[in-house]
């Protein structure tokens, strides 16, 4: 919402506060005025939206970068229980998107958050099956991601 001329809006006529931060109330006469070959509502509507695209663009730009946590506390397909929430860490990487329980030291990327939270969802029950299988030949650092994952993941 525009409270107060932009400025680069030096150019249209005088307004009031209320028909600046909302075109739908200007008055009829205000409506009738040209700026540039268009009436002053298409103008108004203009700067809104060029006022919210720059709003979007720089809330974009704050949180490209930043990690979100996403509790996990379902492997469905899978014939496993979340016994308590997985919190996956998912982050863009170069126009990817990559979430990982660093607990574990699993990780899985894909196109969207959903994605890689899919994936990750996957690479979580797949790993938990093999580690179980193969539990009694297990070097130190799978023993520790199935030790860790134990305490989040059971067999139903």
């Amino acid at each position: 919402m525009i409270s107060s001329p932009p400025h680069h809006a030096q150019r249209l006529p005088a307004l009031s506060a209320r028909e600046w931060s909302d075109p739908t109330r200007c008055s009829p006469k205000a409506r009738r005025q040209t700026v540039g070959g268009k009436t002053l509502y298409e103008a108004l509507a203009l700067l809104h939206v060029e006022a919210l695209t720059e709003r979007i663009e720089g809330i974009e730009n704050r949180l490209r970068g930043r990690s979100i946590v996403v509790p996990i506390q379902s492997l469905e397909p899978w014939p496993y229980d979340v016994i308590r929430p997985i919190q996956a860490v998912v982050q863009e990487e170069e126009g990817a998107f990559v979430a990982s329980f660093f607990d574990a030291n699993i990780n899985a990327s894909g196109e969207s958050q959903l994605d890689a939270i899919e994936m990750l969802k996957d690479m979580l029950a797949s790993s938990f099956r093999l580690l179980l299988a193969k539990e009694s030949t297990l070097g130190e650092e799978p023993r520790r991601q199935l030790a860790v994952l134990k305490g989040f993941i059971r067999v139903r």
